[in-house]
């Protein structure tokens, strides 16, 4: 009798464990894959991150192809003080790689009528008209083109006794600074630039930076592990902590001064959100494709030529094939994602060390699913 109900009990457990193997075959082969040959992805991708184990910091991995996940796996740890794994559900810093998020948000307050491309940006930043006038247009922000100087150093003697943010930002440039080229004139990559479109979401949604990424993005997507920092004096459970090399070991390289000026960075997020995140970008549920589309083409600057950048979103070639992507970098964090949109193909790379080359990787990652296609 006891071996009878033992039966019952396993027959249910083992067909529960065929269909799964069923359904990730079939996952495998809708995406183009058989089994072995993911395997064997995988295991090459393996060794690409051999250097991260339980005593260093590490990277997490996403690969997705034809909007199925084909790998998704932490190497090494996200917190070495409190031995915290690496893993797809393991929220991360995404530093640069926060500006997608930051473009798209204006995406939406365009596609509302919140806000137009061509607006200059001191319609919603008073404190840009003084020394920069009209001429700077949020589509110049967007795409890197406003020349607008960094402002960092002047924030040097900003008052200890908080963090800045985007508004103390706009604060600096109504007194200080002169353009360093018109408008539209050349690409130039620029912090700032996105630290005040996180500025524009602000004042033009009536709602914090945080608070709009929130309900706007990561709410109507079920990205519930994403957030944006508000306060990163606060440890949040299981998060993944930034280090840098240091002789024998790996120190603490999390924090710093300006964390708080978010649009340029400043969101946590983790591998299966970045998944929801991509699907979003494939099926254009959060705006139209056509809208996306601009985002992905790249701008055309006073002269005619076109740079590499649209909004948010380089955009470029790689085997024959568009590319679009974005890096990042800050204290020590690494972050990267490509999408190749023709084969369906996504490579995320978050990792928590600042010497890990997270672009080669994500390359070396993309060529193990794109070989078998003939170079154009």
């Amino acid at each position: 009798m006891p071996r009878t109900r033992g039966l019952r009990v396993r027959l249910p457990l083992l067909l529960l464990l065929l269909l799964a193997l069923g359904l990730c075959r079939a996952a495998l082969a809708g995406a183009g894959e058989t089994p072995e040959a993911q395997d064997e992805r995988s295991t090459r991708i393996d060794a690409l991150f051999a250097s991260c184990n339980e005593k260093t910091p590490g990277c997490s991995v996403l690969v997705v192809l034809k909007g199925e996940v084909v790998h998704a796996k932490g190497y090494g740890m996200a917190d070495l003080e409190r031995k915290v794994k690496m893993g797809p559900a393991v929220p991360s810093r995404l530093d640069s790689t926060t500006k997608p998020f930051t473009a798209l948000g204006i995406l939406i307050l365009a596609e509302r009528g919140t806000l137009a491309y061509d607006d200059p940006a001191s319609r919603f930043i008073p404190e840009l008209k003084a020394r920069y006038g009209d001429g700077i247009k949020v589509r110049h922000l967007l795409n890197h083109t406003s020349g607008l100087p960094d402002y960092y150093e002047a924030m040097d003697h900003f008052p200890k006794d908080r963090m800045p943010v985007c508004a103390d930002g706009a604060k600096v440039y109504e007194k200080w600074g002169e353009p360093r080229f018109v408008p539209g004139e050349r690409f130039e990559y620029s912090n700032p630039g996105y630290e005040m479109l996180g500025l524009i979401i602000e004042r033009a949604a009536e709602r914090s930076y945080a608070a709009f990424m929130k309900d706007d993005i990561f709410a109507p997507l079920g990205m519930d592990a994403s957030l944006v920092l508000e306060h990163p004096e606060k440890h949040f459970e299981n998060r993944t902590y930034g280090y840098q090399p240091a002789p024998g070991r790996f120190v603490l390289n999390d924090d710093h001064p300006l964390n708080t000026m978010f649009g340029a960075g400043g969101i946590y997020t983790t591998l299966e959100d970045m998944y929801k995140w991509d699907q979003a970008l494939e099926s254009g549920s959060l705006v139209k494709k056509e809208t996306l589309e601009e985002a992905f083409t790249p701008a055309t600057l006073n002269s005619g030529e076109q740079s590499s950048y649209g909004f948010g979103w380089g955009v470029g070639e790689r085997k024959g094939r568009r590319c679009l992507s974005h890096g990042g970098g800050w204290v020590g964090f690494r972050t990267e994602i490509a999408r190749y949109p023709e084969d369906r193909l996504t490579v995320v790379l978050m990792a928590n060390r600042i010497d890990l080359p997270t672009g080669k990787r994500a390359k070396e990652i993309a060529d193990l699913y794109l070989a078998e296609k003939k170079d154009v």
